[in-house]
């Protein structure tokens, strides 16, 4: 049987990505204690999905429909049909969103979300699976049987979306414009959504909104499940128009007007905040794992033209520098995906708790933070790199890698951007009580790392505690300025941690923590014993 042309685009595809990727299944048995049997998924998605994910970012945009040949309102996104067929395989017969209701297990789902590569298709699975958990949590039995439908375990699959925010009102909830109305036994929405992702997919969005009489701020609004189409089959709001975007094609994204739009509460009107914050812990997780996804398949695709392609004589990965910068962005990743996972076990471990929320959760939401800013800005980098070790090729359209680097772009910005994200992890850790933790996690990193490592580490460490203990509440403007600096360093010391307790002395990852050290913290290239041993260092089962 003919291969399909798009072979020509990607040296991953065809390939099975689970089994290239060393270092995910040694995290995964490492913090699981056993390996998960992913390999079916690691074809299917470098094979069949890859394939559609990339004619749809070239070719396939979505479009959007506004009338009927009725002169009727349609108000709905036409989208590719080939991916939504997709998309209901990935939840219906993968599974991908049943772990965290069955098992509590978000790890597994969150390696899945790894695996895709495509910041779009990963959207639109974590928005349905968090308005499913939400209506799950705080739901009554009718939105609960909704949520059945999100996770897979009922057919057809249905969508959800979680339009929050508006023209002023991003990461600012407080700023939110939308009313909500009590009129005739049923809830009503006012008010415009500026991004609406998942539109044209979405059956259901979770939608925030401030019901009249409430004061005004945070403490003010509500959360609604509100549904794509009335109980009569029509729309139940105004397409306003399709956002043109740099990237994550995949996802439509919209504008719309709520007049009138009905809806219906989830969980006590008074706690909405509390409830919108919690569902974007999830979002903010998955934009992790999304983030090194696409950092470590943009390596894969690196790596892979780099033991083909030969310049001055000799394949590039025989070449030194090549190496070093190969072994530099490896151990970069690696060390991102030891925080990803360090951060959602955490929030498995907090994930039952209902507002007012344990220094536990704040020590949850720490991690959260933390990994959702650190992970964002190095998949830029590292996208942004793997593109370079590819050359002219990589910077064309015709291929994969640049696809990589525009998804990788949205990651820092989704969700919050890297400033909001310095200043919510200040409040977890210093006011919410989440630095107690922290402080125990600091305490047992000597025992982890090689004594020369520690004592290179140590006065970062130290740094670290007094921001901690003596931060004072009359200085604020010195916390905020702070803030930044003190989550990079953090984020550096818990991946090098992590990464060094992954193997044993002799293994490839205490080499990759030692290089993560050299780099990260003294701004040194790797030794030439470690470049020379490039084939048993890297963390990728590739055929040196």
């Amino acid at each position: 049987m003919r291969d399909s042309p798009y072979r020509a685009y990607s040296m991953v595809y065809g390939k099975n990505v689970y089994e290239l990727d060393l270092g995910l299944r040694d995290v995964l048995k490492s913090f699981m204690g056993v390996e998960p049997d992913l390999g079916g998924f690691g074809n299917y998605v470098s094979s069949e999905l890859l394939e559609v994910i990339d004619f749809v970012d070239k070719y396939g945009r979505p479009q959007p429909v506004y009338w009927d040949l009725g002169g009727r309102r349609v108000d709905d996104i036409w989208v590719s049909p080939e991916l939504r067929r997709e998309l209901d395989k990935i939840i219906a017969f993968y599974g991908v969103n049943r772990p965290p209701i069955h098992e509590g297990d978000w790890l597994s789902h969150m390696a899945h979300l790894y695996m895709i590569g495509d910041a779009g298709v990963e959207c639109i699975l974590t928005v349905t699976v968090q308005t499913a958990f939400a209506i799950y949590k705080y739901g009554d039995s009718e939105l609960k049987h909704i949520s059945s439908h999100m996770f897979g375990d009922e057919l057809p699959v249905y969508y959800g979306a979680t339009w929050f925010s508006e023209v002023n009102a991003g990461s600012d909830l407080g700023s939110i414009e939308t009313i909500a109305k009590y009129e005739d036994g049923a809830w009503r929405l006012y008010g415009v959504k500026y991004f609406t992702s998942n539109i044209g997919f979405a059956d259901y969005a979770l939608v925030v909104a401030r019901p009249v009489g409430r004061g005004p701020g945070v403490k003010g609004l509500s959360l609604f499940l509100m549904p794509a189409r009335d109980g009569d089959g029509r729309p139940n709001y105004k397409l306003i128009r399709l956002k043109d975007k740099l990237g994550t094609v995949n996802v439509p994204t919209g504008e719309i007007e709520l007049d009138g739009s009905t809806a219906i509460p989830v969980g006590e009107l008074e706690k909405g905040y509390y409830y919108a914050l919690e569902n974007l812990m999830i979002s903010r997780l998955a934009n992790t794992f999304g983030a090194v996804g696409l950092s470590r398949r943009s390596l894969m695709e690196a790596f892979l033209y780099g033991l083909e392609r030969r310049a001055f004589g000799k394949r590039l990965a025989e070449h030194l520098l090549y190496r070093g910068d190969a072994l530099v962005l490896d151990a970069i990743s690696m060390a991102d995906l030891i925080l990803a996972v360090e951060a959602v076990k955490r929030w498995e471990s907090v994930q039952e708790e209902r507002p007012p929320y344990s220094e536990e959760y704040a020590y949850a939401r720490v991690y959260n933070h933390m990994a959702k800013a650190v992970t964002a800005k190095h998949a830029i980098y590292i996208t942004s790199e793997a593109m370079e070790l590819i050359g002219g090729r990589g910077f064309l359209k015709d291929f994969m890698i640049e696809r990589l680097h525009r998804e990788a772009l949205v990651t820092a910005i989704w969700e919050g951007t890297t400033n909001i994200h310095s200043l919510d992890f200040a409040e977890a850790l210093l006011v919410k009580g989440g630095y107690r933790k922290v402080l125990e996690d600091l305490d047992g990193v000597e025992s982890a790392l090689d004594y020369n490592i520690y004592k290179g580490v140590e006065p970062i460490i130290n740094r670290i505690k007094s921001f901690i203990k003596d931060v004072d509440p009359s200085r604020i403007e010195d916390v905020e300025i702070k803030s930044k600096s003190v989550m990079f360093d953090l984020a550096k010391i818990v991946s090098l941690t992590g990464l060094s307790r992954l193997g044993d002395s002799e293994s490839r990852y205490q080499t990759l923590a030692r290089i993560f050290y050299d780099y990260m913290f003294e701004g040194r290239y790797p030794e030439i014993d470690d470049v020379r041993g490039f084939g048993e260092n890297i963390s990728f089962s590739l055929e040196i």
